[in-house]
């Protein structure tokens, strides 16, 4: 299980990257909140499967793990709706900074 949440958190990371280097493109704008509406599905699957751990420190581990994932996933989402086709600075930065949060809490 996580190896799974770090590759979510790798491809969220990904996701960002490509967000910041956009070119107003409707199509890609479109194909980054499906992706992200993507790993929020999966989350919700891996979400149902830890609980079902019995270990409660690993399964508290990776629920703290999951919520961090999912609030990057939201606030992503929420700076795409906020800038919708207009890549500003303040974008990149949120963007940056959701980016670098994840990492940092990986331990990357």
């Amino acid at each position: 299980m996580k190896g799974r949440l770090a590759l979510i958190n790798k491809q969220i990371f990904i996701l960002i990257q490509g967000i910041q280097n956009f070119k107003r493109d409707d199509l890609k704008y479109k194909h980054y909140l499906r992706e992200l509406e993507r790993i929020e599905e999966g989350l919700k699957s891996h979400w149902e499967e830890t609980v079902k751990i019995k270990d409660r420190e690993d399964r508290k581990s990776l629920l703290q793990q999951l919520v961090g994932c999912k609030e990057r996933c939201t606030g992503i989402m929420e700076v795409l709706r906020t800038h919708h086709l207009k890549v500003t600075n303040d974008m990149i930065a949120q963007l940056n900074n959701l980016a670098y949060r994840g990492i940092k809490k990986a331990g990357l």
